[in-house]
Order: C-alpha cells, then structure tokens, then sequence
C-alpha cells in the first residue's frame, strides 16, 4: 500500500476479498478505504498513517474487512514499513481468520448463555432457599398452634365433660340405696378424678395454658417450679414484675 492505493497485490490476497488482481490494482484510495469495516477505519488507516511516518507500531493485529459481495470478513495483518520505488510503502500480508472469529463468537455466546443460565439456576435455587427456611420457620409455629388446638379441646371438651360426669357420679353416690353401688360409684368417680389430673397434664404438656393465659413471667416462674419438682433441681426465680407482652408466634 503507497497513498492509500494498492500498489501490488497476489492472487492469494484477491481471492480473499473476492476482487481480481487488477481490479485491485485499479482502484482508488477511496475504493481502498471502504475495504475495511467502517468501525474499524479508524484503526486500519490510522495505523497506517503513521506506520509510514516511522513510528514504532505493533506489526500484527486484526481488523474486519468488507468482501466484494458485501459480506463480512475477519482479517489477521501483519505489516512494515518498507521502501518502493523511492518511496515508503507498507507491506502487508493478510491471514483470512473469519472462520477462528465464528468460531470464538459461537464459543462466547454460549459462555454467556451458559453464564445466564447459571445465574438464573442461581437466582431459583436463592428463592426456594428462602422458600425452604420461611417453610423451616412456620413449622414449629404451625406445630405449637396444632398443639394448643388440641390442647384447647381437650381442656374445653374432655376435661369439662369429665368434671361434670365426677359431679353426676357423686350425686348419684350419695343418693344410692345400697352400700354396694356407692362403693361401685366412689371407684368410677376415683378413676374419672384420675382421668382429669390426667387430662390436666397432658394439656400442660402439649401447650402450657400459663403463658397464654398470666403472661411471659408467670410462665418462667412455672417452669422454674416444674423443673425443681421433677429433676431436683435448686432453682430460684426473680422477676421484676413488669409486663412483658409477646407476639402469639413467639408464644
């Protein structure tokens, strides 16, 4: 290349941006120009420009050049700066690398959609990850909730049920006409006394009726009793007296 026009080119070079020898040889520097893609012209000739002032310039690198037929080509370049005919040229010899570059598009598209996936799996599995703990958190909730129902019902219908049978069962014991039968009422009405104490542990057991009913520090104090009593412990409960209000979930 000398002023922008080619000044010698091979067969190898024409076949690769689809022109014949001459007309290559025939064209004008703003034929030549329009060679190169319009993104990289800036690149290409600037390059150029001073490659023949003799400034020291890398001798490979690559650009996109415009076939002919107007399709796209992806150029390897390797050029220097020479002397022709008494005046400074460029030597270049061109490397056709479309089909590395597709190649390298394809590999990177598919990096990218890979990466886009990966992050969108990333992102599902962060959402049922909170999904997973919000289930995590409601189910002792859920549990203590099932468990004060029953404890509610068993309280409100079992339990209620029994003292009013024990009341029937000790009307009756006291209006028996034979020894044998108050002493057959004193046993049932003995087993249903026993069936309440029983019932009453259970639904402490299932969901202390304390908490919900005198509040936080009661509560303590009542565990605090319940643990002296059952493991002999020595335990001392002090509290300060004041209100201590709790959300029914922390309950």
């Amino acid at each position: 290349l000398q002023d922008k026009r080619v000044v010698f080119a091979n067969q190898a070079m024409a076949e690769i941006i689809g022109y014949t020898v001459e007309e290559m040889l025939a064209m004008s520097s703003q034929q030549v120009q329009v060679l190169v893609h319009p993104e990289d012209r800036t690149l290409v000739w600037g390059r150029h420009r001073d490659r023949l002032k003799g400034k020291e310039l890398p001798e490979r690198y690559e650009f996109r050049g415009i076939r002919k037929d107007g399709t796209i080509c992806w150029l390897e370049i390797h050029a220097r700066r020479i002397e022709y005919q008494g005046k400074p040229a460029v030597q270049v010899a061109y490397l056709d690398i479309t089909e590395r570059k597709q190649a390298e598009e394809a590999l990177q598209k598919a990096r990218d959609e890979l990466e886009i996936r990966v992050e969108q799996r990333t992102a599902d599995l962060a959402r049922a990850n909170v999904q997973l703990r919000s289930l995590a958190s409601e189910l002792p909730l859920a549990e203590e909730r099932l468990r004060r129902r029953i404890a509610d019902n068993v309280h409100d219908h079992v339990g209620q049920n029994l003292a009013i049978s024990k009341i029937k069962i000790e009307s009756l014991r006291e209006s028996a006409t034979s020894p044998e039968l108050a002493e057959d009422l004193e046993e049932i009405r003995d087993l249903i006394s026993q069936t309440i104490k029983s019932t009453r542990s259970l639904t402490f057991e299932l969901s202390p009726p304390v908490l919900y009913e005198l509040g936080f520090e009661a509560a303590v104090e009542w565990l605090v009793r319940q643990t002296r009593q059952q493991y002999g412990l020595s335990t001392e409960f002090k509290g300060d007296g004041q209100t201590k209000p709790l959300d029914n979930n922390v309950r």
